[in-house]
């Protein structure tokens, strides 16, 4: 881990905070890949160092959370053959390094594999986990400080009770059919439980993509956005953008929501490319603080 922002060490940073008080007072490991791979791959790089390390924690005691930080790919994409172990690309005029730093876990890519079928479990995760896709320093603490500044506002601040949903489809009927489920949703969402108060932007037209901006909601303060259309990694088909183009105008440092999609391949972020998710959750001063989407494809019914 080479230091960003005059810290050594990002990530040893996250894993402080969480041991602070503020941060929850949790007892932290954090371990280097090269080490799970020597001690339980034989050196070769394998997402299986990870489950096997899983397994010899859950058989030894009672590990809360595994929380994964670095950009990993899925094994579709050839980056083996890189003799540098990296791949560069060029998206939106702007040029990336991506390296394979932390690998995905099966095909198509999911990180719940790394402790699905430990302690009696079948599909499910014996350990919650989650990934922040970084791909370098720098963005590690920016993360940290997002989180750091949300975790220290009150809990009661009301932008917490607010929530967009976003209702998409392709045709006239699922406008109809997308726009029930989420109606039906927000009566969940507003009940005694969350106390939330659920605003509806729907799309107008069966066009494939349109472009909605919601920079003034996001920039008020938001709890979750809640999608359910149609939808790929870059693109959901009601395109609120990324949160780091200029011209839509977001800024909502401090407010910064979970982001739930229900749609296909929105969290495919084990890919060579940077997509929409990774963007609005790796942005400094704004964006998002997760997200969860289907790793692959999703269906209406489920």
């Amino acid at each position: 881990m080479q230091a960003a922002g005059g810290i050594s060490n990002p990530v040893k940073s996250y894993a402080d905070y969480r041991a602070s008080t503020a941060g929850g007072g949790y007892d932290t490991l954090v371990v280097d890949m090269d080490l799970l791979y020597n001690q339980f791959n034989y050196g070769i790089k394998s997402p299986l160092a990870i489950f096997d390390f899983m397994r010899f924690l859950v058989d030894g005691g009672e590990p809360q959370f595994l929380f994964i930080i670095g950009k990993g790919l899925g094994p579709n994409i050839p980056f083996h053959r890189d003799p540098d172990g990296v791949i560069n690309i060029t998206q939106f005029g702007i040029d990336y390094e991506i390296r394979d730093l932390v690998p995905a876990a099966g095909d198509p890519g999911s990180d719940m594999y790394f402790t699905a079928g430990l302690n009696g479990t079948s599909f499910e995760p014996a350990v919650p986990v989650g990934r922040l896709p970084a791909r370098n320093s720098q963005q590690v603490l920016d993360y940290l400080e997002k989180v750091v500044e949300t975790e220290a506002l009150p809990f009661d601040n009301l932008w917490r009770k607010e929530v967009l949903h976003l209702s998409g489809g392709i045709s006239a009927s699922e406008l109809v059919n997308f726009r029930n489920f989420m109606d039906q949703f927000k009566v969940v969402a507003e009940d005694d439980f969350f106390g939330g108060s659920v605003e509806t932007t729907a799309k107008t037209s069966g066009s494939t993509v349109e472009l909605i901006n919601v920079a003034d909601e996001v920039n008020d303060g938001l709890n979750l956005v809640t999608f359910f259309g149609h939808s790929a990694p870059n693109i959901t088909d009601i395109d609120i953008g990324f949160v780091t183009d200029p011209l839509l105008g977001y800024d909502n440092q401090g407010r910064y929501p979970m982001f739930l999609i229900n749609g296909c391949n929105a969290g495919e972020f084990f890919d060579d490319q940077i997509v929409f998710g990774e963007d609005w959750v790796l942005a400094a001063d704004r964006g998002a603080l997760g997200f969860i989407a289907h790793s692959s494809f999703g269906f209406t019914n489920n």
